[in-house]
């Protein structure tokens, strides 16, 4: 029998499930037995086998710093396999708060609300919003360790609303700055060219580039309308800036200075962000941040 590892991140029943779970779920099984007694029936229980079965039991009931723990007990070679890095980001990824069920439905749902809007709010409703970037971007490490080669279209689609976590949790730790789960009013923090660090905005641009890629990767068709609109501010935020690599990096260091900014000019304008220029990403001086 295979063993699902996205129990805990896709948890919970909803029709969004039913829709996904052809396309999400049953591919995800790693090559070690599932049974309920498989754990204790293994002949060597610091095995990588043994240890990934405990990962996973600990993902199940939601220990995801546990699970971490356990793949790192892993040998080397288990930690680099497939395998030991799909799971490891996985737990971080939990860790991080994705759920990708509950994501995938705010997303399909979100009618006239922005994307950066609807990212935030969901990345700010629980403790320690502060610290889950750090683990977003942990899942992702892991994930993209992988070998191309060795991807399948599921992953790829995981790592894509991995990469809107991502996105959300660096927006929410602006946008909650008490840390009490909730955006604390109009996102007043990005009225500003300046509120959001070098550091974060460019973790947001990978987050939108690796996003999309992904998704063309696992030739899905999910957030079509998510991924027209960010295609299409990205191509008017590159005139504007005459940068058109605003929207093709995939790490962090490769963004300019200008590129920067003009990122930070999304996240004004009403398109994909906050809306807090007064009009379209690019439309005006107040909605340029260079």
């Amino acid at each position: 029998m295979g063993w699902q590892i996205l129990t805990s991140v896709l948890r919970g029943e909803s029709r969004m499930r039913k829709i996904l779970s052809l396309i999400l779920l049953s591919p995800w099984v790693l090559g070690v037995s599932g049974c309920p007694n498989a754990f204790e029936e293994m002949a060597d229980k610091n095995s990588d086998d043994a240890f990934l079965y405990a990962a996973q039991m600990a993902i199940d009931n939601q220990e995801y710093t546990a699970a971490i723990q356990t793949i790192e007990k892993m040998t080397t070679e288990g930690q680099a396999s497939k395998d030991g890095r799909l799971i490891k980001g996985v737990a971080y990824a939990g860790r991080c708060g994705l759920n990708l069920i509950e994501l995938a439905e705010k997303l399909k749902d979100m009618g006239s609300t922005t994307v950066f809007t609807v990212l935030t709010r969901a990345f700010a409703n629980v403790p320690t919003v502060s610290t889950r970037p750090e683990d977003c971007l942990a899942a992702e490490q892991s994930l993209l360790a992988i070998p191309t080669a060795e991807m399948t279209s599921d992953d790829w689609v995981f790592l894509a609303f991995l990469e809107f976590a991502k996105i959300g949790t660096y927006l929410a730790r602006v946008a909650d700055k008490n840390d009490d789960g909730n955006v604390d009013t109009a996102a007043p923090a990005f009225n500003s060219c300046s509120t959001i660090s070098d550091a974060d905005t460019r973790q947001l641009g990978t987050g939108l580039t690796i996003g999309i890629l992904a998704l063309a990767r696992a030739g899905s068709a999910l957030l079509g309308d998510v991924t027209s609109s960010i295609s299409t501010v990205c191509t008017r935020i590159a005139a504007a800036a005459g940068s058109a690599s605003v929207c093709t990096k995939t790490t962090a260091s490769a963004f300019t200075a200008p590129e920067v900014l003009a990122l930070r000019a999304m996240i004004k304008g009403n398109e994909l962000g906050f809306g807090t220029c007064g009009g379209a990403t690019g439309s005006s001086p107040a909605c340029l941040c260079f």
